[in-house]
């Protein structure tokens, strides 16, 4: 399969020159949304198809669970781990409070827009 044939239901795929652009295409990331599959496939992003530099839109989340912020911190040590990087971006409200709050707007890259995040992913 490749990175094309990958149709996955928790994001959609741009690819560009530098990094894959995944935008979560649900609202609400909770447990009741299966956490576990949206993890799985943006971990086959990252392994399946060597996927070293991700910016991950978070521009129609409303919601995040903790569940899903473990998830997140678990990909970006993936990405660490291989010399890449993930770049959070378009977050917002509740969702930015979260963050704020408990304080991974200081642990993970995070950018205001994709373009933004684009060329903080291609920067490392």
């Amino acid at each position: 399969m490749s990175s094309h044939e990958f149709q996955p239901a928790f994001v959609t795929i741009e690819h560009h020159e530098n990094a894959v652009v995944a935008r979560f295409t649900r609202p609400q990331l909770s447990e009741e949304d299966n956490i576990e599959q949206m993890a799985h496939e943006l971990v086959t992003l990252i392994e399946l198809f060597q996927c070293h530099r991700l910016v991950l839109s978070m521009d129609i989340v409303d919601f995040i669970t903790s569940a899903a912020l473990g998830k997140l911190i678990m990909i970006h040590r993936k990405l660490h781990r291989k010399e890449g990087r993930l770049v959070v971006c378009d977050v917002k409200g509740p969702v930015a409070e979260v963050l704020k709050t408990s304080r991974l707007n200081e642990y993970f890259t995070i950018a205001s827009d994709t373009q933004g995040a684009l060329l903080l992913a291609a920067a490392s």
